[in-house]
């Protein structure tokens, strides 16, 4: 447990420092806040959990790889999204979970993609690249998205 805490505390400091450095390159570079956080953010913060499943599906344990990246997902969405808001709530910060048109049809469309492969009963490469496809597209919106 005390292993846990100080991985936590150290995490959550690289995370601060990694936040902060991103500030002069999204003026530089013209990115907005919705890209850096949706898709740059994303990429750094979940290297571990995709690399894991990378290796899951690897070595033939599609399920276990399915359960890794959807697992995660949703504990993002059901645990950690409402309970930033209730911390910012008791902190005075103003945050709530209203979204963007686009945001929620981003995640409708990869709700919609991931229930039709995952009700297929398998996952082909193919499926794959429809997965890849579907995050370019999303990412060049995300990145096309006015600030």
């Amino acid at each position: 447990l005390m292993l846990f805490s100080v991985v936590s505390v150290f995490l959550a400091l690289m995370s601060e420092t990694m936040a902060n450095s991103l500030a002069p390159v999204m003026a530089e570079w013209g990115l907005s806040p919705a890209f850096v956080g949706v898709f740059v953010l994303a990429l750094l913060g979940n290297t571990a959990e995709m690399l894991t499943a990378i290796r899951f599906a690897h070595n033939g344990k599609i399920d276990l790889a399915m359960g890794v990246l959807l697992g995660g997902s949703a504990q993002m969405a059901l645990m950690i999204g409402p309970t930033l808001v209730l911390i910012g709530a008791l902190m005075s910060l103003e945050m709530n979970l209203l979204f963007s048109t686009y945001d929620l049809v981003a995640v409708i469309m990869t709700v919609m993609a991931v229930s039709h492969f995952l009700g297929a009963g398998h996952i082909r490469a193919r499926s794959g690249i429809a997965f890849i496809a579907l995050y370019i597209m999303l990412g060049i919106g995300f990145y096309n998205m006015p600030a």
